[in-house]
């Protein structure tokens, strides 16, 4: 009966600490999901940019963080070195 008490504890333990690794593809796709949810904004911003220069064009990297509990985007920033626009 102890070694089926201690056998049980040790699987409820090893369950307990598992996770769930997510792949580059799956980073991709959330990602992807995210920025779609932000297309107006995003469409507004670069709409402003014509108003000022009809011959606007480029790229614009930005990296960014989306906070796990609540996927709010924080800590935007253009990345100068990396933007050709």
């Amino acid at each position: 009966m102890k070694n089926l008490l201690t056998l049980t504890a040790v699987l409820i333990a090893s369950s307990a600490c598992s996770f769930h690794a997510r792949s580059p593809e799956d980073y991709s796709s959330v990602t992807r999901g995210l920025l779609e949810t932000r297309s107006s904004q995003i469409q507004s911003c670069y709409d402003g940019v014509l108003k000022s220069n009809k011959n606007a064009a480029g790229t614009v990297i930005v990296h960014f963080t989306v906070k796990e509990e609540t996927g709010a985007v924080t800590a935007a920033e253009v990345m100068p070195e990396s933007t050709a626009a």
